[in-house]
Formats: C-alpha cells, structure tokens, sequence
C-alpha cells in the first residue's frame, strides 16, 4: 500500500510538472510568433532575419507544447 501511494504522488507530481511545462512553452511560442510578425507588419514592413529567428523559436516552442500535452493532461486529482 505504502508504494501504491509513492507512485501515486511521483505520477502526479511528475503530471504537474508537465503541465507547467506546457503552460510556459505554450506562453513562449504565442508571444515569440506575435513579435515576429507583429515587428515588421507595425514598424518596418519587411522581414529581417531576426524575425525568421524569433518565429522559428516560437513556432518550435508550440511544437514542443504539442507534444508534451498528452502527459500533462491526466487527471491529477485521484
């Protein structure tokens, strides 16, 4: 019973962590796509490659979210 419990508590924690995770890629590729299309559709009105940069890291972020989402999205609460 008492490792019933310890694993119980290691897949929860563990689904916490990933959800965590999820939450700050899913954070880092919405604003990293944002600022590189919002920077030259306001301001400049071309692509530098620093854009392609930014929405390449964005773009991968989401990826990575995507990915990670299955373990992330189990019931914690049991």
């Amino acid at each position: 019973m008492v490792f019933a419990e310890i694993d119980r508590r290691a897949r929860t924690k563990k689904a916490h962590r990933v959800k965590l995770i999820v939450q700050m890629l899913t954070t880092l590729g919405y604003a990293s796509v944002g600022t590189g299309l919002a920077d030259p559709l306001f301001k400049s009105g071309e692509f530098h490659p620093t854009n392609m940069l930014v929405l390449g890291l964005g773009l991968a972020a989401l990826s990575l979210a995507i990915y990670y989402v299955p373990d992330g999205e189990y019931d914690v609460s049991h």
